[in-house]
């Protein structure tokens, strides 16, 4: 018996902009290949959401056989 789709509201919550800097890939490690990316600054606006980001931060991606892991921190 196939069940009937539900539809869930989505609403967006904001747009971010993030300024980028250096980059560095860490290849073949025990969980992949890790990519780190400098997070410089950046900001954030939406409906009911508006701010910005200040360094220093990062964008951790560990790319495996399996699928990629993202790991996002700022503040």
């Amino acid at each position: 018996m196939a069940q009937e789709a539900i539809a869930l509201p989505v609403d967006v919550l904001f747009t971010f902009e993030a300024e980028l800097g250096s980059r560095a890939a860490i290849e073949n490690g025990p969980q992949g290949t890790r990519v780190i990316r400098d997070v410089t600054g950046g900001h954030f606006e939406g409906p009911r959401l508006k701010g910005s980001v200040e360094g220093p931060a990062g964008d951790w991606v560990t790319v495996r056989a399996d699928g990629s892991k993202l790991d996002v921190r700022l503040r």
